[in-house]
């Protein structure tokens, strides 16, 4: 993907390949693709939700650094999927709420004021991110974190070199 994707499932049934991982996602899931990261979804059906995709040139003359070092959930080892509660999911929605309405609008400044209604919602998004990641890696055991961080190096070698040697 030349973009990146971010969108939250409300409802429905779908999946997500998402890397070497695929999972059934659930109502009230965030889910952050980085561009130029691997991603499939073979069944999706009766959903509702919202989704955006950007390039990161739309926004990078607002930005004072990288992309992923401002907003880490676009690292390529960074969890990629949330489960948002339900004030989270409103405060989230109503971002892509607030971006959807103005890109209906007639407007000379609408590509300026897009730009300002994604970044604020990556920052809403950060907000929210901040905790959960912190609860994510409270729960991994010492065995599932090194399991997550040797996958996270194949995957990433894999996709630079595609051989294996023994």
């Amino acid at each position: 993907r030349q973009f990146n994707l971010i969108y939250l499932l409300l409802d429905g049934e779908h999946d997500v390949k998402l890397g070497a991982d695929q999972l059934q996602l659930s109502p009230h899931d965030l889910v952050i693709v980085p561009e130029n990261t691997l991603y499939a979804s073979d069944h999706i059906r009766n959903c509702r939700g919202y989704c955006i995709h950007f390039k990161t040139e739309f926004i990078q003359p607002h930005l004072t650094h990288p992309l992923n070092e401002e907003y880490p959930f676009f690292l390529f080892d960074a969890p990629h999927i949330i489960n948002l509660d339900e004030p989270e999911t409103m405060i989230i929605q109503k971002a892509f709420m607030n971006i959807i309405e103005e890109y209906n609008r007639n407007s000379v400044e609408k590509d300026f004021l897009l730009c300002n209604l994604i970044l604020i919602l990556l920052l809403r998004i950060r907000e929210i991110y901040r905790i959960r990641v912190k609860e994510i890696k409270n729960k991994l055991t010492r065995l599932e974190q090194l399991a997550h961080n040797f996958k996270l190096l194949v995957e990433k070698n894999f996709l630079e070199k595609r051989t294996v040697n023994e």
